[in-house]
């Protein structure tokens, strides 16, 4: 079970949809010079990034799926798919994001309805997740944290505020994938626990033990805190800032915290 309880089905299908119309109201205004621009996702341009949102909607209903559930390296699996659509005009790519998301969101409601959503399937790498989650989380934590973090800031031109539903979404996707990810890869050196707060929509408490894994709560014999706002935590918890220049507040072993966020690293 993920240390952040997974939002209801109603508040996972209002941040699919208003998650899939902003970015499609936002990349339908963009020019052709914006479509050009390189993203703040190092050498993928805004164009490119959309292909990859439409890409990975578009795979859950062709063979490609398998490729990408059992790889062993999903950043190189997402690049591969991005190549493939290099040279199709932004047009066809959009269109394609806005077709297959539409599908994907159809198919994830149906199966939410399901004994199949409790299923536990993987994802590359990053470990194994609920269907009725992983149809939801992935998505809207994809599609916002792009928009917001990677097109918006090359373009110049600001992205929708996040609604609380979106928020709750992205940030339990991201909880999840970070406990997966330290399951395999344990942060054995923290010596004592670490407490992670996440304040505001999305947010949660969250410790990291003694034996370097994720687990939900607050730990009262903490070793060091680390305080921040949930919405700063999509940005940093994916390195596309550095916790440094966010609002991180650090507490007790400020160093211990300090190394704990140098190695989160959610993608």
């Amino acid at each position: 079970m993920s240390p952040k309880p997974f939002p209801g089905r109603s508040v996972r299908k209002a941040a699919l949809d208003v998650t899939r119309n902003n970015l499609i109201e936002y990349c339908r205004a963009l020019d052709a010079d914006q479509w050009l621009q390189p993203s703040k996702a190092e050498g993928w341009s805004v164009k490119d990034v959309v292909a990859h949102l439409g890409g990975s909607c578009r795979v859950i209903f062709s063979p490609g799926s398998a490729a990408m559930m059992t790889t062993d390296d999903i950043e190189d699996w997402n690049e591969k798919a991005v190549a493939q659509r290099r040279e199709w005009p932004s047009w066809k790519v959009l269109d394609e994001f806005e077709t297959w998301s539409r599908r994907a969101i159809t198919l994830g409601n149906a199966v939410s309805l399901t004994p199949m959503a409790h299923a536990r399937v993987p994802v590359g790498e990053i470990g194994t997740y609920p269907v009725g989650h992983l149809m939801a989380g992935a998505p809207v934590f994809d599609q916002f944290t792009h928009l917001h973090h990677d097109i918006a800031p090359a373009v110049g031109q600001t992205a929708p505020r996040p609604s609380t539903d979106q928020l709750e979404v992205a940030v339990a996707w991201m909880v999840a994938v970070l406990a997966n990810q330290l399951r395999k890869a344990p942060m054995a050196w923290v010596g004592g626990p670490v407490n992670l707060e996440l304040t505001g929509p999305g947010g949660a408490a969250m410790h990291i033990t003694s034996g370097g894994l994720l687990k939900a709560g607050a730990s009262w014999a903490h070793a060091a805190t680390i305080t921040a706002g949930a919405e700063s935590f999509v940005s940093w918890g994916t390195k596309r800032t550095a916790w440094k220049d966010g609002k991180v507040e650090l507490g007790g072993d400020e160093s211990l915290a300090a190394r704990v966020l140098d190695g989160i690293n959610v993608v």
